[in-house]
């Protein structure tokens, strides 16, 4: 070969090298000015392994409830344990799956109590528990392309060799929440220009823990700007300000606001149970009706003064008052009213409860019996549209509620109930659930123990649960029979029937914010001994209720809304609209045992 060639020849490879090299720098622009990501994966699974030592063992299991050892001094009613399974091979146990959610509704020292949460799998006795707080680590980049950038290649690398499991998440799934966990950490591997940056966020609060930061020669391809936020919207898809950015002192648009304040007192003469607004008459305003032991009583609300225009009388003295709902299904413009009502019975010597439903609607200037002696819950809940249904479900012979969860309407001018409602698929109870208004695959359900969790509605898994506890509304109290005697102290007592609650109001208002409003019960007062006179609060301090307004943002069921802090007991609430304005009404009860409305502004 002439020597002018081969000259040429040498070029041309030396030229196709230097080709191969800027393309291989440029597919994995990582040199050593960069150092390696062991002490972000340090620190995140550090956090991981803090937030998931062992916090006790379980000793016995007995149907939905455990007994528990309990170490950890921060776990306290209303905390959630999870027992975790060996699903994924060479990973430490506190970082596995988790097998089992226990909710704990009692603790004396390191005893403990807990109900397990529905869709938990089984729980062996002695199964080490863990708090259920930080157990998942997602990985987020903006790099494009990023399994051929080798800053991303390597820190997944030094996770699986510090064995964290992780998921590679998009910026729109982090922005509706993660599927699971309620604390999960986020790494963020961002490139900006010829830098890349590693940063180790806590999601829920947004803050970053851990920092650091690589100079590369070349700058990083970019499928996103830099710093694009993860927390803070709403649910992908949902209109809105954020609570912490809205500047609204009314309930029908989330704020959590220190400015509302209550706007009247209008005093009752005796004690209620429930109230609702209905419009009774058709002629498109909103009517108050109440009910108590005895009556359902229908007022005109005239400034501070009701105006009583209608009254039906329970047939029985003995009637226990559970639930009161209303809504038009016999579709002639006028609200009928739906009430449920428990009767005392006695079954085989042991004290029991049977429900003795009824439906009312206004006509000839009272309340006319539609139906009665109906074995039936009932319940009215708004749908995701602003839709109405009306829901009813048995009571088991010895639980409380039995599944399925029905739906009911007028068919031919009678009130049938129909087949299974699928959006509340095994939800345990009818008045403890609401649809979740942002995705139509999530429903939010409010346990007996005053916790909320967040479900998937088609494969019953828990996604999130509310760090606040609600309480344990036990306002109405009824007896259902035990299928076995229990005997106590030594053989002397017999139980022969346990104590059931009526549940406290639970309701999604797509007209105030989508917001769905419930009681937060932290009074415990004997409500009994009350209407008697008699008050079971010791010395001058009294815990506060009140009414807040919840929804699921993000990964979190955060308190959007709440009234003031009442130092009374808040029995029922309700919405009605009052000179052009949308109005929240209060039932309340003092220490006194005296009664009263009391209006939000």
């Amino acid at each position: 070969m002439p020597a002018a060639a081969t000259r040429t020849a040498n070029r041309q490879r030396f030229s196709l090298l230097l080709f191969f090299i800027f393309s291989f720098l440029i597919a994995f622009p990582f040199t050593a000015a960069a150092g390696g990501w062991s002490a972000l994966v340090g620190q995140a699974g550090n956090r991981l392994a803090a937030g998931n030592r062992q916090a006790g063992r379980v000793t016995m299991v007995q149907g939905d409830t455990v007994i528990m050892e309990i170490a950890a001094p921060l776990l306290t009613v209303g905390s959630v344990v999870t027992v975790k399974d060996n699903a994924l091979p060479g990973v430490p146990l506190p970082l596995q799956n988790d097998a089992a959610l226990i909710r704990i509704t009692q603790r004396l020292g390191s005893q403990a109590r807990g109900i397990i949460i529905e869709g938990s799998g089984s729980i062996p006795r002695g199964a080490p528990l863990f708090p259920y707080t930080y157990n998942r680590l997602y990985v987020y980049t903006n790099l494009a392309n990023p399994q051929r950038q080798r800053p991303f290649l390597d820190l997944l690398a030094d996770l699986r060799q510090a064995r964290i499991p992780y998921a590679v998440k998009s910026y729109q799934e982090l922005r509706s929440g993660p599927e699971v966990g309620i604390r999960p950490l986020i790494i963020r591997l961002e490139g900006r220009g010829s830098q890349v940056v590693g940063q180790l966020i806590d999601f829920a609060e947004g803050t970053v823990l851990f920092s650091t930061a690589y100079n590369l020669p070349y700058p990083l391809p970019v499928a996103a700007p830099f710093g694009l936020p993860l927390q803070g919207g709403l649910v992908a898809g949902s209109p809105g300000p954020t609570a912490a950015g809205a500047r609204s002192n009314s309930f029908t648009r989330p704020a959590r606001v220190a400015g509302t304040s209550m706007a009247g007192r209008i005093k009752l003469k005796g004690p209620y149970k429930r109230l609702v607004f209905a419009d009774l008459d058709g002629n498109g305003r909103d009517e108050l009706v109440m009910l108590n032991k005895k009556w359902v009583e229908a007022f005109h609300v005239e400034g501070d003064e009701l105006k009583l225009f209608a009254r039906y009388r329970l047939p029985r003295k003995d009637f226990i008052p559970l639930n009161l709902h209303y809504g038009d299904f016999n579709h002639n413009g006028k609200d009928e009213l739906y009430v449920t009502l428990g009767l005392p019975i006695t079954v085989d010597e042991k004290p029991d409860t049977k429900l003795a439903s009824l439906v009312l609607e206004y006509g000839g200037q009272r309340l006319a019996l539609l139906s009665k002696d109906y074995p039936w819950y009932f319940r009215v809940m708004e749908t995701r549209k602003g839709k109405r249904v009306l829901l009813a479900q048995k009571m088991d012979a010895y639980k409380q509620y039995q599944l399925p969860i029905r739906w009911a309407g007028f068919f031919g001018g009678k009130l049938e109930i129909k087949g299974e409602y699928r959006e509340g698929h095994n939800v345990f109870s009818l008045d403890n659930f609401v649809l979740d208004p942002f995705n139509q695959h999530q429903i939010i359900v409010l346990d007996m123990e005053g916790g909320l969790g967040g479900f998937n509605s088609k494969t019953q898994e828990l996604l999130t649960s509310a760090e606040e506890d609600y309480g344990i509304y036990d306002e109405v109290v009824f007896q259902q029979k035990l299928q076995e005697i229990e005997y106590e102290g030594g053989y002397v007592m017999k139980k022969m029937a346990e104590n059931r609650f009526a549940p406290r109001r639970f309701t999604l208002k797509n007209t105030f914010g989508r917001q769905a409003f419930l009681i937060k019960k932290q009074r415990r007062v004997n409500p009994e001994l009350l209407e008697k006179g008699i008050s079971l609060l010791k010395g001058k301090t009294a815990n506060y209720d009140q009414v807040v307004g919840v929804q699921w943002k993000n990964s979190s069921i955060v308190e959007t809304w709440a009234s003031p802090p009442l130092p009374r007991d808040i029995i029922d609430f309700g919405f009605t609209r009052q000179k052009g304005r949308d109005v929240m009404v209060i039932l309340t009860r003092n220490n006194e045992g005296k009664y009263a409305l009391e209006i939000v502004k």
